[in-house]
């Protein structure tokens, strides 16, 4: 995989010969010998304007009436990845159950997620299997029972074979405990019961 549009081609014989190159064959009917270098033994030019993506190259050396032919495939990829959202959202509540990033980048290498309340000595975790393309999401369940009650910084790292592409720092609130539940008493007044509870939990929402 190249990181260019621009590659490199070193091709030599044994004998003279005059050597040729074809663009992606294999998928155009109108594809033509472009001619790289004339009667040499060794033939070294920079070819330009590969596409991104898949490229299928054939080249050939013709001398003396024999003609020797060798397929080459390779990726070219110069477009960074792109991040475009995270979760949770800068000063959520969280308890870990729930980050995601949403990104576009079509040789994906690895995510990485980065966490803590200290930036000399964050956590991290990597995924090596999320999805590469378009509007794609990776998603992560860190351990986050160290942090309870305290608030951390998070960002996400997307790679590529050529690219470290970082998001925004969010800071999150962090709650991993249950809330604790009492029953106190029932009140009964003609057919109808009511149930007497203390919730103790900081972040109740109800």
């Amino acid at each position: 995989i190249y990181n260019t549009t621009s590659v490199l081609f070193n091709m030599s014989t044994d004998t003279n010969a005059d050597f040729y190159y074809l663009k992606n064959s294999h998928t155009s009917s109108n594809a033509r010998w472009i001619e790289l270098c004339e009667n040499v033994q060794e033939c070294i030019k920079l070819v330009k304007w590969f596409s991104n993506g898949d490229n299928y190259v054939t080249v050939k050396a013709a001398a003396n009436g024999d003609v020797i032919y060798q397929n080459i495939f390779f990726k070219v990829d110069t477009i960074k990845p792109r991040i475009i959202k995270i979760e949770p959202r800068k000063n959520q509540l969280t308890n870990g159950s729930y980050f995601s990033v949403k990104y576009t980048e079509n040789n994906l290498r690895n995510v990485n997620l980065v966490y803590g309340n200290d930036l000399n000595n964050m956590s991290n975790i990597t995924n090596t299997h999320c999805p590469s393309g378009k509007n794609q999401e990776c998603f992560f369940k860190p351990n986050l029972t160290d942090y309870d009650k305290k608030n951390i910084t998070y960002w996400f790292e997307i790679s590529d074979d050529f690219n470290i592409i970082q998001s925004k720092n969010y800071s999150v609130n962090v709650d991993t405990s249950a809330p604790i539940i009492i029953f106190n008493e029932t009140q009964k007044q003609g057919t109808e019961v009511s149930f007497i509870f203390e919730i103790f939990e900081e972040n109740f929402d109800g």
